[in-house]
């Protein structure tokens, strides 16, 4: 009988309340994204809303970007009560999660979208309740900034296919990051 070493489990670079979503919510991220993509906005939007529920009632960090995202599928789908209700929430969120910094990157693109589709009542509302939270909370804790403007990342997520954007995922060295949606880590080139 020949006895085997165990190997160290490779210790991931999720610190407290950066833990990565499961393989099956990956699995369902990634249709979820790709009917988003397809313009099945109905059907990404209650993909979303499942994922994001599931995340929230376990406290994963990616609770806030997939009640954006969520939110921003009902608005595409003409439901904009509950899309904009979704959009509030996550803001909400952001805050609960300690995640202000990544709101305040976020923040000028997503008030950018509900203007150009006319929702300019919406946009004001959610810049307010924005800039509400942003009054009430302490320094950002969470999400950093792009360590240089030279570095790249992929379009999309190679686990989950959410977009990839600098101002949106966390950074752990110059150039390893997590997606904000699914938290896998994602190497970036320079």
């Amino acid at each position: 009988m020949v006895f085997r070493r165990r190997l160290p489990l490779r210790r991931r670079p999720y610190g407290p309340g950066r833990r990565p979503i499961k393989r099956a919510a990956i699995r369902q991220l990634r249709i979820a994204h790709r009917l988003f993509d397809e313009g099945q906005w109905n059907k990404a939007a209650e993909q979303f809303e499942r994922l994001a529920s599931a995340a929230e009632d376990r406290g994963f960090p990616q609770a806030p970007q997939l009640f954006l995202l969520s939110g921003r599928a009902r608005i595409e789908d003409g439901e904009l009560a509950i899309g904009v209700k979704h959009l509030h929430h996550a803001v909400q969120l952001f805050g609960q999660f300690e995640q202000i910094q990544r709101l305040t990157l976020i923040r000028p693109r997503l008030i950018s979208e509900l203007k150009q589709r006319g929702l300019d009542r919406e946009a004001v509302e959610l810049d307010n309740a924005i800039h509400d939270l942003l009054d009430r909370s302490p320094v950002a804790k969470s999400a950093s900034n792009p360590p240089s403007s030279s570095v790249r990342l992929p379009v999309k997520c190679p686990s989950c296919g959410g977009a990839l954007r600098l101002d949106e995922v966390v950074w752990f060295d110059p150039l390893s990051a997590a997606c904000a949606y699914c938290g896998s880590v994602v190497q970036g080139e320079q």
